[in-house]
């Protein structure tokens, strides 16, 4: 079982190897590097360490540009958690630690996790205005008595694995990139909450979900996915959009959930990891129509998943 702290004094002192990184998504190339690290700790029988923030960097220096989340931080524990890691350390971001300098930086690390190994990105900063480098750590390791393992790019379709190329990819409501570039479907989670039931009166009634705002938005339009609700996955049909045949309030989520008879959507926590883009979001002369789309939605989506989903309901890699 992984233990979750808030910050490195909380962790008791134990000798461990320690990866470093942001970890934004824990994608592929996350996996790779937090793989080296419970990997190195294993040969040496020591736990092993993760040691990133409960916070993105950017909310210190400019709040404004903060990018849309990939994984919310309960997404991005669970993520951490699949890893195998022994011990994840979630520190806040703050400007006192971000005016650390490199030297301060690894003076903390040495004096509070004790490291044997240090495994990081070849693209890794640390330390005040990101001065200290995967270079400059190498090269500090025999003074701070840790040896370092840097780990180069995951590559895939001949392009690193990013966590802005997976942002790229969603945008773009490319979601088989980017369930290959995170290694799993990317989700939208919260709760059901009451919408327009206009898809009711259409006879196709669904789950409007309050997604978290800060995440990022697929392209507009219509998906197939998998839903997961009360601990039972269903195929889903998802239009994500503003609704153009009945404009209503900012950006909605809905899903209707195939074979699901459980009664009462409302209130019950429900992700939907998005499979593929169907079509885009457009606007019907008519609500019958609308309707008759829906229909065929559902049946393309549905058809899809069969063709596509293992009995697990993932999709594999490759």
């Amino acid at each position: 079982m992984t233990q979750i702290l808030s910050n490195e004094n909380q962790y008791p002192g134990q000798p461990c190897v320690v990866a470093l990184g942001t970890f934004d998504g824990v994608h592929l190339g996350h996996q790779a590097l937090i793989g080296e690290a419970v990997r190195e700790a294993g040969r040496r029988h020591l736990p092993s360490v993760v040691w990133t923030f409960s916070t993105h960097p950017m909310t210190v220096f400019a709040p404004q540009r903060v990018p849309r989340q990939l994984e919310t931080l309960e997404e991005k524990i669970a993520s951490l958690r699949e890893t195998g890691v022994d011990v994840v350390i979630l520190r806040p971001f703050t400007r006192e630690f971000a005016d650390l300098t490199p030297q301060a930086f690894l003076s903390l690390m040495e004096a509070t996790l004790h490291p044997r190994m240090v495994v990081a990105g070849f693209n890794y900063t640390f330390g005040k205005k990101g001065a200290g480098t995967a270079q400059l750590l190498s090269q500090a390791a025999a003074q701070h008595g840790f040896e370092t393992l840097i780990v180069p790019a995951v590559q895939l379709g001949g392009e690193a694995v990013s966590s802005t190329r997976i942002r790229d990819a969603i945008r773009e409501g490319d979601m088989e990139s980017a369930r290959m570039l995170m290694g799993r479907p990317y989700a939208l989670g919260g709760a059901v909450v009451h919408g327009k039931h206009l898809a009711s009166l259409l006879g196709f009634p669904t789950a409007n979900l309050d997604f978290p705002r800060e995440k990022e938005v697929p392209r507009f339009g219509v998906y197939a996915a998998l839903a997961e609700l009360e601990g039972k996955t269903y195929p889903a049909v998802v239009n994500i959009g503003v609704h153009p045949t009945v404009p209503g309030d900012g950006v909605t989520v809905e899903a209707a959930l195939m074979g699901y008879d459980g009664g009462d959507f409302y209130g019950k926590m429900l992700t939907l990891r998005l499979l593929q883009h169907l079509r885009r979001e457009e606007k019907f002369a008519s609500l019958s129509e609308l309707a008759a789309q829906i229909r065929l939605d559902r049946e393309r989506a549905m058809r899809w998943i069969h063709k596509n989903c293992p009995p697990d309901g993932r999709k594999e890699n490759g």
